[in-house]
C-alpha cells in the first residue's frame, strides 16, 4: 500500500479521500491499512496509527451504510484505545489530553446502533459520552435526533445548552 513507510501521511491520504466522497476507495485502503498494523505487535506509535485508522474505517463504514461491519470495527477500536490508554499512562501521561477523546468512539457507536435498530444499546452508548464529557453538545444533539426527545433527553440537552452559554 502506498505511504506504509510513513503511516501518518497514509492516515491524512485516507482521510481526504474519506471527506471527499472517495469512500470506496478510503474503505479499500483503510481497511488494508488496519490489517497491517492488526497482523503484528504494535509498539506505542503503531498503536496510535492503529486507533486512528480503527477510528477512520468505522467512520467509512458507517458513511457506506454498513452497519455490521461498523459495530465490529468499533468493538476493535475499544479495546485498542483501551490499550493505546494503558501504555500513554504508563510510559507519556502528558498525551492524554492530545488524543482524541473516548467520548467520540462512543458517538459514532451510537449512531450505528441506532441505524441497526438497537436504541438501548445507543442510548448506552450516548449515555457513556455523557459521563466521559457531560456538557458534550454533539453527542445530546445527536442523542435527541436518532432515538427522540423522550426519558429526559431533551431536557439534558437544554440544560447542557444553557450552562454552555452564548456561543
Amino acid at each position: 500500500m502506498f505511504g506504509m513507510g510513513e503511516p501518518g501521511q497514509a492516515l491524512l491520504q485516507l482521510e481526504r479521500y474519506h471527506n471527499s466522497g472517495r469512500d470506496e476507495l478510503a474503505e479499500v485502503m483503510c481497511s488494508q491499512f488496519v490489517e497491517n498494523f492488526l497482523s503484528k505487535k504494535c509498539d506505542f506509535q503503531e498503536q496510535l496509527h492503529l486507533v486512528k485508522g480503527l477510528r477512520l474505517l468505522a467512520s467509512i463504514y458507517f458513511s457506506r451504510e454498513k452497519y455490521k461491519e461498523a459495530i465490529k470495527t468499533i468493538s476493535t477500536l475499544h479495546k485498542r484505545r483501551n490499550k493505546l490508554l494503558k501504555i500513554i499512562e504508563r510510559e507519556a501521561p502528558q498525551l492524554l489530553e492530545k488524543i482524541t477523546s473516548p467520548a467520540e468512539d462512543f458517538r459514532l457507536e451510537g449512531k450505528v446502533l441506532a441505524k441497526l435498530g438497537k436504541t438501548s444499546k445507543a442510548a448506552k452508548s450516548w449515555s457513556s459520552v455523557a459521563k466521559i464529557e457531560p456538557l458534550h453538545l454533539a453527542g445530546l444533539c445527536e442523542s435527541v435526533l436518532y432515538l427522540g426527545p423522550e426519558k429526559g433527553r431533551d431536557v439534558r440537552l437544554l440544560s447542557a445548552t444553557q450552562h454552555c452559554g452564548p456561543v
